[in-house]
């Protein structure tokens, strides 16, 4: 009779099989040539253990500065990542070459969580992404930003007032401005303290779904199948970070809308991107795209996560 010990190794075993299957299949349909310079890859886990979880961008850049080279590859559980260190090159690849090479990172734990279609900054390019680019182009242009300024100098007035009576938080009352500024331009909505539930909510999701995006951060990139896997089961600790990254996020967004939406019903609403939206799809019918509320929505949650 087999006791827990015994289903336990029957579960690393299998594991440990389904990778070394992947890293033999991507030995086979790897492209012909060599890659950039990097790291040694170990067997197996490949650069998993050269990764670092913080200072990630300055690590790189002395890896390359070592290696004298512009570019720095990783392999990490046959996932290739790239890292650019100079502008020259990362203009030639992701200006000239865009189409071929501006593309996002289709990891398993961003679909999991749903940013691939709702944050604009990992929405793959095509339809759906042309159209959230064309409605942040709207509201966010270069002559658009102009009119946010009043906006902007109000909560920097109110960051230096904070600032002097508290100067050891400066940090504190940075983020608190920054996400002030976000929060009023997308909703109207009115940020004072760093522990405003919107804001909280916010931390708390990130701070949950960074790790997940990070190379080694989540099984589930590099076997996918494990995102159907229930997060009940023992040891699916990525499939539990999903589950709360998603009640975290439903969060961030529902409680800047609740609060835009009984202003407006107040009639007590300033303008803001989400407001003006609102209000023009309410206005017609006809001309207005039905598809704009959804964008605007994910546009505006995306900016204020985004200052994190």
């Amino acid at each position: 009779m087999s006791g827990p010990s015994t289903n336990f190794l029957s579960i690393v075993i299998g594991l440990f099989l389904i990778v070394l299957l992947k890293k033999i299949l991507n030995t086979w349909n790897a492209r012909k040539g060599p890659y950039p310079p990097g790291p040694k890859p170990k067997f197996l886990i490949g650069n998993a253990l050269d990764f670092p979880m913080s200072g990630i961008g300055q690590h790189f850049m002395e890896v390359g500065a070592q290696l004298q080279s512009g570019l720095v590859h990783l392999n990490i559980f046959g996932n290739h990542i790239l890292f650019i260190n100079k502008k020259n090159i990362a203009d030639d690849l992701l200006e000239k070459r865009s189409k071929i090479y501006s593309g996002r990172p289709q990891l398993p734990a961003i679909k999991a969580i749903g940013w691939d279609t709702s944050n604009i900054a990992l929405i793959d390019y095509g339809d759906e992404w042309r159209k959230h680019r064309k409605i942040a182009q709207q509201h966010l242009n270069k002559q658009q930003t102009r009119a946010y300024e009043p906006v902007q100098l109000r909560h920097l007035r109110k960051m230096l007032y904070r600032l002097i009576r508290s100067p050891e938080d400066f940090m504190q009352h940075s983020e608190v401005f920054s996400t002030a500024v976000m929060m009023d331009i997308m909703y109207g909505y009115q940020i004072d303290r760093h522990d405003d539930p919107a804001n909280a909510a916010a931390e708390k999701m990130l701070s949950l779904t960074i790790p997940l995006l990070l190379p080694g951060g989540a099984l589930m990139n590099v076997l996918p199948f494990l995102r159907y896997l229930p997060a009940w089961i023992p040891g699916n600790i990525a499939g539990k970070r999903v589950k709360e990254s998603i009640f975290w996020m439903h969060e961030m967004r529902g409680i800047p809308m609740a609060d835009l939406r009984k202003r407006m019903d107040q009639g007590t609403a300033t303008y803001s991107v989400v407001s003006d939206c609102l209000e023009k799809n309410a206005a017609s019918a006809v001309d207005t795209d039905p598809d704009a509320e959804r964008v605007v929505c994910n546009i505006a949650w995306a900016s204020y996560a985004g200052k994190f």
